[in-house]
């Protein structure tokens, strides 16, 4: 238990310094052209971040809809301020490398191979390249909405499904397709993908118990 308290923490600390190492010049630029046309869209479109949500989404296109609200929200609190807007999404892309150690324990049940797919995942150069624009970060919210999802549907997989965990199913799945609908949404096939396959194995297993007897 104490090693594996060790192992977790040293993973904190090399996953949260080798972000800020890897990524400090990042944190010294501002807003890029896609950056301003996206905040641009938000200002034009949005007045109310909540009650015209459709109404952008139908305005600014589901592709660049995601982009737009996040640096949009970003902008109402820290105005032209990029040091915050950088240091957010490097915060957030250690939460999503966080989010990955569970996932890849569950499956897999090793804590070495969670450790290790964690580790790469916080500091492969591929990961680094949402940090380019501070309007890419909410990429990383939809990764660890994504993961958690992934978690609860193998879980419910082996446990009976109770009404509760498929309503927060349904919210973590409606959350990530949401946010950014024109990459993760063809989770909504993996999804259909894993049950034909649990059906498929759970039918072979019943016919060979019958076989048996």
């Amino acid at each position: 238990m104490r090693r594996n308290i060790i192992l977790f923490a040293l993973l904190i600390v090399i996953v949260t310094v080798s972000q800020f190492i890897i990524a400090k010049k990042q944190l010294e630029l501002g807003f890029f052209t896609d950056d301003w046309l996206f905040l641009s869209s938000y200002r034009l479109y949005v007045s109310n971040p909540i009650l015209d949500l459709l109404g952008a989404w139908k305005s600014i296109g589901s592709h660049n809809f995601a982009h737009a609200y996040y640096i949009g929200i970003l902008h109402n609190f820290f105005g032209l301020d990029y040091f915050a807007y950088r240091l957010t999404n490097e915060i957030l892309k250690i939460v999503s490398a966080f989010s990955v150690y569970p996932l890849v324990l569950f499956i897999f049940k090793r804590r070495l191979i969670a450790f290790l797919a964690t580790l790469i995942y916080g500091i492969h150069f591929s990961t680094f390249g949402l940090l380019d624009g501070p309007s890419r970060g909410e990429d990383f919210i939809a990764i660890i909405f994504m993961n958690l999802f992934i978690i609860y549907y193998l879980y419910s997989l082996k446990k009976n499904l109770s009404a509760r965990l498929l309503i927060l199913l349904s919210i973590f799945l409606s959350l990530v397709v949401f946010i950014d609908a024109t990459r993760l949404f063809p989770l909504l096939g993996v999804v259909f993908l894993v049950e034909v396959l649990y059906l498929v194995r759970n039918i072979f297993h019943h016919r060979a118990i019958i076989s048996l007897k």
